[in-house]
């Protein structure tokens, strides 16, 4: 290829790159660039208050899929609660934002359970680990960006054990948490449904308007709408320009025979429905069985999931999206009458306005 050539590609590669880094910073937010790093830092209650631990590990394959998860809490376990941390439930990270109900559920919990303490482990590879401990933010966004946080980073959870107990003893922090966990407790607590469950579709839908949150998104998925925000951002309610709205977003919503608008989605349902919406659209992102489970579908338990093409796929670890509409003042979800998840979160909501346009015929 002769010179000039290769300087003129040169650039396109280079943007090409810086997209696709944006996009996974997008997604995978969790980085040094969440906290105000210190080094001297711990929460000055962390061993007389209750903590949670979140894991994240390197994701796999296209659908991103987790790793053993579990294995490397049950690792860490030990090493935390002989330093004196009470981990009531320990989550996988994404859990934490993988939908606005489940999000304000496990906010809710760890509210009533007097959580003041977050500490996530990220597992980078089989040699590099961060962990950082920094405080709940006693709301559906669990940490206010640029928040004080200390980060441990090690080749080993042994080694991060070494780490974190000269710190404590540095700190001179006193020990109160005595009854401790031997093992590690996954949280199962959440409970989304507050209303009737239907599985089928709201006639009401023909007259009243529909509040659809402002998606936003990077290849096949959906970035969480609650990303840690500045207060300013996270109060604001507005109604959001078409032209500002993702275009797969808007080309999948043509499809939908009524009434719609597009908000900033900020958890303050009951202002959203002082503006004029009874109806939200709502999804999970997760395994099929845990969404089957959350929105209690009666085939939690059989051995294979159907996808939305009615292929049966054996893998139970594979993430999908669900949506589903939730009628603001009873509190009443509207699943649709079929099980319409997919791995691609356009494909998943495409499927649930199909058929939905099918039973409710404009």
């Amino acid at each position: 290829m002769p010179a000039m050539q290769s300087l003129k590609i040169l650039p396109i590669i280079l943007i090409l790159f810086i997209f696709k880094v944006q996009g996974q910073e997008n997604t995978n937010f969790l980085n040094d660039k969440l906290f105000t790093l210190d080094d001297n830092y711990l929460p000055d209650g962390l061993l007389k208050t209750k903590s949670i631990v979140l894991i994240k590990m390197p994701e796999t394959g296209v659908d991103h899929k987790r790793g053993n998860w579990k294995k490397l809490a049950k690792e860490i376990h030990g090493y935390i609660v002989t330093r004196g941390i009470d981990p009531v439930w320990y989550f996988y990270f994404d859990d934490i934002y993988a939908g606005p109900d489940l999000s304000k559920s496990i906010a809710n919990s760890l509210i009533t359970r007097e959580i003041e303490n977050v500490v996530i482990l990220k597992m980078i590879n089989e040699r590099s680990y961060d962990l950082y401990i920094t405080t709940f933010n006693k709301d559906e966004y669990f940490f206010k960006h640029g928040q004080k946080s200390v980060k441990i980073h090690a080749i080993t959870t042994a080694q991060i054990n070494r780490n974190l107990a000269r710190l404590i003893d540095r700190k001179d922090l006193i020990r109160e948490n005595l009854m401790v966990l031997d093992a590690p407790e996954y949280y199962n607590q959440a409970s989304l449904i507050r209303g009737k469950r239907f599985q089928q579709y709201a006639v009401d839908l023909k007259l009243d308007k529909l509040a659809i949150p402002d998606l936003k998104s990077s290849g096949n998925t959906l970035i969480p709408v609650n990303l840690p925000a500045s207060p300013n951002d996270k109060n604001k309610l507005s109604t959001v320009d078409s032209m500002q709205v993702s275009p797969d977003l808007q080309s999948t919503l043509k499809q939908y025979p009524y009434n719609y608008d597009f908000l900033r989605y900020n958890f303050d349902e009951q202002a959203i429905r002082k503006k004029g919406y009874p109806f939200v659209l709502l999804w999970l992102h997760n395994t099929a069985p845990m969404i089957q489970s959350l929105l209690k579908y009666p085939t939690v338990n059989e051995g294979a999931i159907k996808t939305s093409n009615q292929n049966k796929v054996e893998d139970r670890e594979l993430l999908v999206y669900k949506f589903y509409i939730k009628h603001i003042y009873t509190g009443d979800v509207y699943l649709g009458t079929t099980w319409d998840a997919d791995t691609n979160w356009q494909k998943a909501l495409q499927n649930h306005i199909e058929q939905f346009n099918k039973i409710i015929k404009p």
